[in-house]
């Protein structure tokens, strides 16, 4: 029996491996639950209420509910903006800049930041590169102040086309009950309350689309 050159058996070889990479390219799923921790970090867990709702969160990144679960590090620095112009001068540890094993644990992808939004250059060619070129459709976002990072973040993804759902329930902030009701506020106005979830306790995958289901049937658009 004739055999076959080995130029012959590696060009089939190369065409069934890329048969078979379109094939599952094709039908790879894209991302439909996106959940962005914003600056969950021992730095912020200043009170009793943020000890709380870092067990909280830890609890939902648990349930295991998400395509991907992501959370951001807020790095200060000497002579940074918020030093120099705010006087601001928290997160400069290490251990500050930590993010609890209670939630580090089941995050797939931490990245740094030192600014306000979680939207980055970083962020982004992530999602491009996990959803095959596209951005989500939508994300959750929850954080330890919902009246800075997560409210920009929010806008951000906003101004991008991206859907922010905030987990109002799995936020907080710095400032206590008064900023965490002009957050509140702003984000209406901003992103719009249809946008805002306020179920107290997140628990399956099911629950999840009834909410994104209702919220986008509220949408006055």
């Amino acid at each position: 029996m004739k055999r076959e050159g080995g130029w012959q058996t590696g060009c089939r070889i190369t065409a069934v491996r890329l048969i078979l990479k379109d094939y599952f390219d094709w039908n790879k799923e894209l991302m439909k639950n996106v959940l962005i921790l914003v600056d969950v970090q021992n730095g912020f867990i200043h009170n009793a209420e943020n000890q709380v709702m870092v067990q909280k969160i830890g609890q939902l990144v648990q349930e295991g509910l998400f395509d991907r679960t992501i959370a951001t590090r807020y790095i200060n620095t000497a002579g940074s903006n918020i030093i120099r112009l705010m006087g601001w001068t928290k997160l400069l540890t290490e251990e500050e800049q930590t993010i609890p094993d209670i939630v580090n644990d089941y995050v797939d992808y931490v990245y740094e930041k030192n600014i306000y939004s979680a939207y980055t250059d970083s962020l982004c060619q992530y999602l491009l590169q996990e959803n095959d070129g596209k951005y989500p459709e939508q994300v959750f976002l929850a954080g330890l102040d919902l009246g800075c990072c997560v409210l920009e973040t929010a806008t951000d993804f906003f101004e991008a086309g991206v859907r922010p759902f905030v987990l109002t329930s799995y936020c907080s902030c710095a400032g206590g009950p008064e900023y965490f009701d002009a957050a509140i506020l702003c984000l209406k106005h901003l992103i719009g309350n249809h946008h805002l979830i306020s179920e107290e306790c997140i628990q399956s995958s099911s629950q999840l689309d009834l909410i994104v289901e209702k919220a986008t049937q509220n949408c006055p658009c």
